[in-house]
């Protein structure tokens, strides 16, 4: 056997050796790969923390994962309840159903809600800037409405900012005491002289800063209260015993 026989035999051997080895290869990557399927495989596995839920299980079988909306009127647990999903966003237009709200004896109405006393909106606040339309019912009315800006922490405390015929009062209440005027404001005659059945309000607590105004026009800047002043509060809408409609509502805050 020459050398020339010798070298090609072993030239074959070591191709037969390589073609072997890479099968194995191969096939161990395959055994591998099978226990990473791809996401949307119908092999892929689901951590034991996670629940599957088979695809003709009805909204109502599966109610206890939903946040529930607690009623309205609950006043126990109105201060510590959590804030669900849609609570949590920062920018609001037109929030009139009434799920959103404490208030007793209010209905919706198309593009708004209608009703006396309070409504207060259940989203806590540490700033916020809020422009809403007040209308009277009675069209030979014009709305004295308030805005209530309650410590969320501490059920004593508040701000009221009140609109009345021909100024804007800022009153400071803490129970069991006598509420104390902060600032007094005339409302300019151009306002006072128009069609006043229907208000347009705005109000803006920076935490620091308190800014109210009516149809566009700032009439008070002044520095926030301390009963506020950089605190979580609620926003309670007051119509007393005139019956009005919100429209137009718009809120920014967090």
């Amino acid at each position: 056997m020459n050398s020339s026989t010798i070298i090609t035999r072993l030239t074959w051997g070591l191709l037969l050796l390589a073609v072997v080895a890479l099968w194995n290869v191969l096939d161990v990557s395959h055994r591998v790969l099978d226990q990473f399927p791809t996401v949307g495989s119908s092999r892929e596995k689901v951590p034991p923390s996670e629940t599957v839920v088979p695809a003709n299980t009805t909204h109502e079988d599966h109610a206890e994962t939903e946040i529930q909306v607690i009623p309205i009127d609950d006043d126990a647990v109105e201060a510590k309840r959590p804030i669900d999903r849609e609570l949590s966003a920062t920018s609001w237009r037109d929030p009139f159903e009434l799920k959103w709200w404490r208030a007793p004896g209010w209905i919706a109405v198309p593009n708004g809600m209608q009703g006396t006393g309070t409504a207060r909106f259940r989203k806590p606040f540490v700033r916020v800037s809020l422009s809403l339309v007040v209308e009277a019912v009675d069209e030979e009315q014009v709305p004295q409405p308030s805005l209530r800006l309650e410590n969320v922490d501490d059920d004593d405390l508040a701000v009221v900012v009140y609109w009345g015929l021909r100024d804007i009062t800022i009153w400071r209440e803490r129970t069991g005491s006598s509420p104390r005027k902060i600032r007094e404001i005339a409302i300019p005659e151009s306002i006072v002289d128009g069609d006043r059945q229907r208000r347009n309000l705005q109000l803006i607590a920076t935490g620091n800063r308190l800014i109210v105004a009516e149809n566009g026009r700032k009439l008070v800047f002044c520095d926030q209260p301390s009963e506020i002043s950089s605190q979580t509060f609620r926003i309670a809408f007051n119509a007393g015993e005139q019956e009005v409609r919100l429209r137009e509502l718009r809120l920014d805050g967090e």
